[in-house]
């Protein structure tokens, strides 16, 4: 019937009907197959079809998907079953405490409010900024571990993820000063040089208050490769995006890397 299985929930909008259609090739699965799928939602009788490839998909096939497709067709490789699973993952012996429990509600709904208005982060305070990082970071698909609030090294959150049995390491570093000032060339070149001896992958800088006009005076061509800079602009982003996937309305189309560094200087 060019599905595998079904699944139904009532959301906001009513009644979800979602296909799941799983290919057990051993190489990525191309346009033909979404074809398929398509035809499948084109009948309406669902409103979501998630497409598992282990292999993962071709080009061509994610680009049908991304731009012309007309129907609700999401792609799910391995990399995404195992950020699925490892939400599922408890043992006793790990139990969260009450204090966790709470602290994990909080950062979740500031995540929400965030992803609202940007600018109620100027009523919090910057560790509670880089808690609800850690907790969007996860949500999107990164392993995301907070640094501590005192001699952090340089970085506040850093992330991990794997890509095609590759791990890719990133450092992420927040500024969330009241006074309202933008960073400046210390702090920036301070970030880049520990991105550079650490031999991370990349960097992400994030101040809520911007940077000042010379903050990036004297970066080269492969630093501003490697660390790249976002605003209030760039966390109110990624806490919609982290919203969408708690919602089940959002699964990535790229890597996750790419959308850590869109819409960045």
């Amino acid at each position: 019937m060019g599905y595998d299985a079904t699944a139904a929930r009532r959301g906001a909008n009513g009644r979800e009907r979602v296909a799941v259609m799983v290919k057990g090739y051993r190489h990525p699965v191309g346009l033909v197959v979404v074809h398929m799928a398509a035809g499948t939602m084109a009948l309406g009788a669902f409103q979501r079809f998630l497409l598992v490839s282990l292999p993962g998909f071709t080009r061509a096939a994610r680009d049908a998907v991304e731009r012309d497709s007309p129907v609700t067709i999401e792609l799910i490789g391995s990399a995404d079953l195992r950020r699925w699973a490892q939400r599922l993952v408890t043992s006793e012996e790990g139990l969260p405490t009450r204090f966790v429990v709470v602290l994990t509600a909080f950062t979740r709904r500031l995540a929400q409010i965030v992803a609202r208005d940007s600018r109620e982060l100027d009523n919090m305070e910057w560790r509670d900024i880089e808690r609800l990082m850690r907790e969007v970071f996860e949500g999107i698909g990164f392993d995301a571990e907070l640094t501590p609030a005192s001699k952090d090294g340089g970085k506040d959150v850093i992330l991990t993820v794997v890509e095609n049995r590759r791990r890719r390491c990133f450092l992420v570093e927040l500024k969330h000063w009241r006074s309202g000032k933008g960073v400046g060339i210390p702090a920036v070149r301070k970030f880049v040089k520990v991105v550079a001896t650490e031999r991370r992958e990349g960097g992400l800088f994030l101040s809520t208050y911007g940077y000042s006009k010379t903050a990036f005076e004297g970066l080269s061509q492969i630093d501003r490769t490697r660390v790249r800079f976002g605003t209030m602009t760039k966390i109110h982003a990624l806490c919609q995006t982290y919203v969408k996937a708690e919602q089940g309305l959002w699964t990535p189309t790229s890597g996750l890397p790419e959308l850590l560094f869109s819409d960045t200087e």
